[in-house]
């Protein structure tokens, strides 16, 4: 998203509270997906089979969201730490072979 990661950056050296800057930060990239939604929709950048697939992919995401919350107490930290790689090289070859 075009400027968020210095939004994110600005909004995280602040000295609002914990809460402030996490709602700050979830208002800016609402604002942002809700901006490029109602651009995008003239273009014709989706339609109904991309976003039921958007929310099939989001309940896939949310669901290993709080499956890692629940594995990072019960995992040690290396094994995260070599998981994090495997992904990233997994997702490079695939990148690489596409």
């Amino acid at each position: 998203m075009p400027a968020f990661p210095l939004s994110a950056i600005y909004l995280h050296n602040s000295s609002l509270a914990l809460a402030a800057i996490r709602a700050n930060v979830l208002a800016a990239i609402y604002c942002t997906i809700t901006v490029y939604l109602i651009v995008l929709k003239p273009y014709g950048a989706y339609n109904s089979t991309i976003v039921m697939r958007a929310a099939l992919l989001a309940a896939i995401f949310t669901v290993g969201v709080y499956l890692g919350q629940y594995l990072f107490w019960i995992a040690p930290a290396d094994w995260f730490k070599m998981v994090t790689y495997a992904l990233l090289i997994c997702t490079a070859l695939i990148m690489l072979a596409a």
